[in-house]
């Protein structure tokens, strides 16, 4: 038989064994703390003392804890109402649907699983309507638009640099494709309509409009999304301040010179502290602003102004580039206006052999730097040289473009002018209520520069009122 402990190891022993009890009994209390019945009663204790700010710490507190554990049971509890929506139906969806959202709530990034309530919603909705059994498409097929999802943003970078291609190479309609399909593509998750992909896109379907002679209809659009761009981008965002220079060019091609002023001598102020007085896009302002007040009643003004953005143009972009291209263009285009076309018509001739080696002969630039340069040889008093020019370039501008282009309605008008001055004025009638027609259908306000010529044109057909 063992000998019994003296008094003092028996003490140690002891203190020992309250202190191993005294951590049992604390690690009791942690666990009991962290159960459910133990949330609830602090809950309620917090709620009745009115200290709801602790209440919601105790809740996130707790969430959190559990996290894995409720989301896995109530995507348990998803999967058995699946499991019984084919005897259920509808209200079987609708319940899957309440355990995914639940779930949701604990894991917001799952991107499967927000893929999973899309089609509970349509699986719901179509059951509703319909005896037929409705099936979800499986996991493997989540998976894979999972794994198109991811692709999408480098699909949306290449979708807008085809987008701008397409625009520098004159294929107007390949614009207006491209911006459609960009649209379909943002509309749906992860983007979303109000997601600044899709705001972008409809800009872009924006510039198609104006692009492909559409000016009325893109001002209206465009009119609408400045609301959307202010909010999502902000007032001082580079995409806003473009969005507000197109919407003056929408108005200016839409024969509204005035308000295109108007609205860019309130824009270019603040373009240019944005970014910057050599940027490009504040050099495109002030080529509108040229066009504006050429249009306005002071060619001189804007003659000095184009000749000062030239200067600038060429040592920021290059003599070659087709904005310093455009800008030669509207020169001559503004020294005809301001009465002398036959240095317009010299400037043109320089100029049309570059602009055709830079863009290609097809490009509508080019067509309009021919268009221009029969306008110079009519007011230069060469008519027959004219209509060459003319019938030798409608059939490409019509061709590449399409006969209810306001370009090409020009040029018709142009030819008729000319006919005119050739004496051949049943030719020229002839040909004006088709053109007046398509200037209609373009919704031009009735002050627009295409719509003066043709009235004016047929006053002189009319002769002196009798």
């Amino acid at each position: 038989m063992s000998p019994e402990p003296n008094i003092n190891e028996t003490k140690l022993r002891l203190k020992t064994a309250e202190k191993v009890a005294t951590e049992h009994k604390a690690e009791c209390d942690r666990l009991q703390s962290l159960t459910p019945d133990a949330f609830l009663a602090a809950h309620a204790r917090e709620m009745r003392d009115h200290t709801e700010e602790s209440a919601m710490e105790l809740a996130e507190t707790f969430i959190d804890r559990q996290r894995d554990a409720l989301a896995l049971a109530f995507r348990t509890r998803m999967d058995e109402a699946i499991g019984q929506s084919p005897q259920d139906g509808a209200p079987a969806f609708e319940t899957a649907l309440t355990w995914a959202r639940a779930a949701l709530a604990l894991t917001p990034r799952d991107r499967t699983l927000l893929m999973l309530i899309d089609d509970l919603k349509g699986a719901a909705a179509i059951a509703a309507q319909s005896p037929v059994t409705v099936r979800l498409k499986n996991d493997a097929d989540r998976q894979d638009r999972q794994t198109r999802a991811d692709r999408l943003p480098m699909d949306i970078d290449a979708l807008t640099a085809a987008f701008f291609k397409a625009r520098d190479s004159g294929q107007y309609a390949l614009m207006s494709f491209l911006a459609e399909h960009g649209l379909t593509i943002t509309r749906r998750p992860p983007f979303g309509q109000g997601s600044k992909a899709h705001l972008m896109f409809r800009m872009h379907r924006v510039e198609a409009l104006k692009y492909g002679g559409q000016a009325p209809d893109a001002f209206t659009e465009c009119a609408a999304l400045a609301r959307p761009f202010r909010d999502v981008f902000g007032e001082r965002n580079a995409r806003t301040c473009y969005l507000r220079s197109l919407l003056a060019q929408c108005r200016f091609e839409s024969g509204d010179f005035a308000g295109a002023l108007e609205e860019i001598e309130a824009l270019l102020p603040l373009q240019t502290e944005v970014r910057g007085a050599r940027h490009p896009s504040v050099l495109v302002a002030q080529f509108l602003l040229a066009q504006c007040h050429n249009l306005t009643g002071d060619p001189a003004g804007a003659l000095a102004e184009v000749e000062a953005l030239l200067t600038l143009q060429t040592d920021v972009q290059g003599p070659r580039h087709p904005s310093v291209l455009a800008t030669r263009s509207l020169q001559a285009q503004i020294r005809s206006d301001a009465g002398d076309p036959a240095g317009a018509l010299e400037e043109i001739k320089a100029l049309l052999p570059l602009v055709t080696e830079v863009h290609g002969p097809r490009h509508p630039s080019v067509l309009a730097t021919r268009s221009l340069q029969a306008h110079c040889r009519k007011d230069t008093g060469d008519p027959a040289g004219a209509l060459a020019e003319i019938e030798d370039l409608l059939p490409l501008w019509t061709e590449v473009q399409g006969p209810r282009h306001p370009s090409v309605l020009a040029t018709r008008i142009l030819r008729a002018e000319v006919l005119v001055d050739l004496d051949r004025p049943d030719q020229a009638g002839a040909d004006l209520d088709d053109i007046g027609a398509g200037l209609i259908a373009a919704r031009f306000l009735p002050d627009h520069r295409h719509l003066i010529r043709l009235n004016a044109l047929k006053d002189r057909l009319a002769g002196p009122p009798t």
